[in-house]
């Protein structure tokens, strides 16, 4: 799918790509897609002076 051999599957997955590189498409399939982050245990750091 991602390695088209015909000149029509090259022009698809580059109409593809350009819909999908869109800012706004981007951000509603991030908002979707992704997830929040972990954490990290910096309990270990609690002793330590700045």
């Amino acid at each position: 799918m991602m390695n088209p051999h015909s000149r029509f599957g090259i022009q698809l997955l580059h109409g593809a790509l350009a819909i999908a590189s869109r800012p706004a498409l981007r951000d509603i399939a991030t908002k979707l897609f992704s997830r929040p982050g972990a954490e990290p245990d910096l309990s270990r750091y609690g002793d330590l002076q700045v």
